[in-house]
């Protein structure tokens, strides 16, 4: 196993931030990817947390401002789904050898990955904390630090379905 548990295989496209996903031949080998081969994409360093600590926030126009640990999070009723994630960036090399794209990583095939997701629906989050009526969106903050806009997940307490928390994946719950 090489950085953060992967696959000898793996293509690292980039050590920091973390950057990588499987060559081919493993993605044809079955319909979900195992995680040492599931691919990363990450703008900023994976945060390191402790568990115990972690906190999901939900405040601002609510009724009842929330601060969830892990075990909080565990109360609420959970979902389960296959989702296939891919990079807007995968084969990006193919773009790249009729028109140079400075600044972003040559993506081959790798950037695309499919596993079972289970969670808590940001529905019942929100729920829980009571959306005022005059409330007309969300906005979410990760404990990952970039210099690229942050993007809303749409699950709380992310994680592989059959598998515990993954630093590499979790942490950007929102």
């Amino acid at each position: 196993m090489s950085d953060f548990g992967k696959h000898p295989d793996f293509l690292v496209r980039e050590k920091s931030p973390f950057n990588g996903g499987p060559p081919p031949q493993h993605l044809r080998r079955g319909f979900l990817t195992p995680n040492e081969l599931f691919f990363s994409r990450n703008h900023g360093d994976i945060p390191q947390v402790d568990p115990a600590d972690f906190r999901l926030m939900v405040d601002g126009l609510v009724e009842r401002p929330l601060s969830l640990s892990l075990e909080d999070l565990r109360e609420y009723p959970r979902t389960t789904l296959t989702a296939t994630l891919q990079c807007a960036g995968n084969r990006r090399i193919e773009m790249a050898a009729v028109s140079p794209i400075p600044g972003e990583l040559p993506w081959g095939t790798e950037a695309i990955s499919t596993a079972e997701w289970s969670g808590v629906p940001l529905r019942e989050v929100l729920a829980g904390a009571g959306p005022k009526s005059e409330a007309r969106h969300a906005a979410f903050l990760g404990l990952d630090e970039t210099e690229r806009t942050a993007t809303a997940s749409t699950s709380a307490a992310r994680s592989r379905s059959t598998k515990p928390w993954i630093p590499e994946y979790c942490w950007r719950t929102r």
